[in-house]
């Protein structure tokens, strides 16, 4: 994974810690598409972060 890419992560899971979806939808389907670009970019998506 790339440093951009786990620094973005890290950000993403830091604002929405505690959240739900129905607090701030967008943030959560930035994580989505986040985590989709790097299956598509052949990159693994660490356990914390698919779980979300």
């Amino acid at each position: 994974m790339s440093d951009l890419h786990k620094r973005h992560l890290a950000a993403l899971r830091k604002a929405v810690s505690g959240l739900r979806f129905s607090d701030c939808p967008e943030l959560f389907k930035d994580i989505e598409a986040t985590k989709a670009q790097m299956r598509a970019a052949g990159l693994s998506v660490p356990a914390a972060i698919a779980r979300r």
